[in-house]
């Protein structure tokens, strides 16, 4: 017998051992979606608590931060372990500068390095910012959600209070709502990149 001999019926066949029941077919399938389960339950799971992935592609820009702009790298580190898992943290200069011990000026200037390298997003919210940490190079969630790299809290941004390349993007950017979840997303149209 071969095992294409098999067949499932609403009784076994006792001439061919690959024969069986309808409800044994049933649970065996059941079994196995347990299982499909359990594994794809350990693959999302981790040991630590804490922690954010970081895409090695991005190594040597990482060094060339660390080696020419070491407090920008600093603050890039403070602002990487405070982000929610969708890359978002919003405070202020100061509240960055009493975190790293350094001055608002040197914080106001490192995160315009960081800013012009692409290291990371900034809005306005009033006296704060909200710092989007780039998702190509840091993400805080299982990489099967990358895509979700976006803002998660409630935030009413003024267009006008935002930089001028953060208007353009904004202008020249599609909304794509994620269906049944009522979250959205902005996808800049010439850069392909999440907002």
């Amino acid at each position: 017998m071969y095992k294409s001999d098999f067949s499932v019926g609403t009784g076994r066949d006792q001439t061919n051992p690959f024969s069986m029941t309808f409800d044994e077919r049933e649970r065996d399938l059941k079994k196995v979606e347990e299982q499909k389960a359990e594994i794809k339950k350990r693959e999302g799971s981790s040991p630590y608590k804490r922690f954010a992935q970081y895409n090695l592609e991005q190594t040597a820009a990482l060094m060339w931060l660390t080696k020419y702009h070491p407090n920008a790298m600093l603050i890039l580190f403070f602002i990487t372990d405070q982000m929610d898992k969708k890359n978002a943290l919003s405070c202020t200069n100061g509240v960055i500068a009493e975190a790293v011990g350094v001055s608002k000026i040197t914080v106001i200037r490192n995160v315009q390095v960081l800013k012009d390298n692409g290291f990371i997003k900034v809005l306005k919210n009033g006296t704060a910012n909200v710092y989007h940490v780039n998702s190509k190079l840091y993400w805080k969630n299982k990489g099967s959600n990358l895509w979700q790299a976006a803002f998660s809290a409630n935030m009413v941004l003024s267009l006008k209070e935002q930089d001028k390349d953060v208007q353009e993007s904004i202008m020249h950017s599609t909304r794509i709502d994620i269906p049944g979840t009522g979250e959205s997303f902005l996808l800049d149209e010439s850069t392909g990149e999440l907002l």
